[in-house]
């Protein structure tokens, strides 16, 4: 059985759904927890793990995709608010399947607001993927987010021709660097020089910046020294499904990489890191 035929026969998903998080950590504070990313899951009669990306790139119908969106949001929310503490919680979104059959953005938001936790703390992460030829509804959903409290995010930014462009429109609080982009910054100058130059673009926007994909001690030491704000990726922390003592805007990431090297970090790339 494929995931579109499960997901099919299993249209409600309550009970198959999990919530995990990730931390994204400051650049600055250097252990301080900024927030979490909630990354849902769905689990197939076999118990196997998927990611909520694997279904919207099936073959599954599209009011499949919305009915199944709608729940792992509402999962979230229930979830969310037994675990989260006082940071911030960034969440995916697709807001084109909130403009269309009268089913309005602000249901989602209503649903939101009465989880338990506070709209200051909800960044909703627009995917950069997702954007349709028209950027109206983008525009609608970024304004009707602000318009609660909560912030916004460009998630995997850059992967897109037309990334500036969205940018300009949506101007968010928060755009979260693409894994690709990070990745190995620290060995390859050209990269390095690139992307150094979006997150002073960043800057001079008064935008934050998430940088993905941090998976090594280089990786992380080249995010600090080209002040990124904050980080996110394996080096930092895997998704799990953390109790509510861990996840806090007040804990500490307790790993002894951020002392060590990894096994692909030069010895003049550890030494700066361990110095800062």
């Amino acid at each position: 059985m494929d995931i579109a035929e499960y997901l099919a026969s299993n249209s409600a998903g309550e009970g198959s759904l999990v919530c995990k998080y990730q931390p994204i950590v400051s650049s600055v504070h250097r252990s301080a927890i900024f927030g979490h990313e909630c990354l849902t899951r769905f689990l197939d009669d076999q118990g196997r793990e998927f990611s909520v990306g694997q279904l919207f790139e099936s073959d599954a119908d599209h009011d499949l995709k919305r009915q199944w969106h709608s729940n792992v949001l509402k999962h979230c929310f229930r979830d969310a608010s037994k675990q989260i503490g006082a940071g911030r919680l960034f969440v995916n979104v697709n807001p084109q399947f909130f403009y269309e059959d009268g089913l309005q953005w602000s249901e989602i938001l209503g649903l939101a607001a009465n989880s338990g936790v506070s709209p200051s703390q909800f960044v909703w992460e627009i995917v950069e993927t997702d954007r349709g030829d028209d950027d109206r509804d983008l525009v609608r959903f970024a304004k009707g987010c602000r318009a609660m409290g909560s912030q916004v995010a460009l998630d995997d930014w850059g992967s897109q021709v037309r990334s500036l462009d969205l940018l300009e429109k949506i101007r968010p609080d928060f755009v979260k660097l693409e894994k690709e982009l990070v990745t190995s910054c620290f060995q390859n100058e050209f990269r390095s020089t690139m992307v150094s130059g979006i997150l002073q673009l960043c800057r001079d926007l008064n935008i934050k910046t998430v940088a993905e994909g941090v998976e090594t001690a280089g990786d992380w030491s080249w995010v600090r020294r080209n002040r990124a704000d904050f980080g996110q990726g394996y080096f930092l922390g895997r998704p799990q499904a953390t109790s509510a003592a861990s996840i806090h805007a007040t804990s500490v990431v307790k790993a002894p990489h951020f002392e060590t090297s990894a096994s692909n970090t030069t010895g003049a790339e550890v030494s700066r890191f361990q110095s800062n």
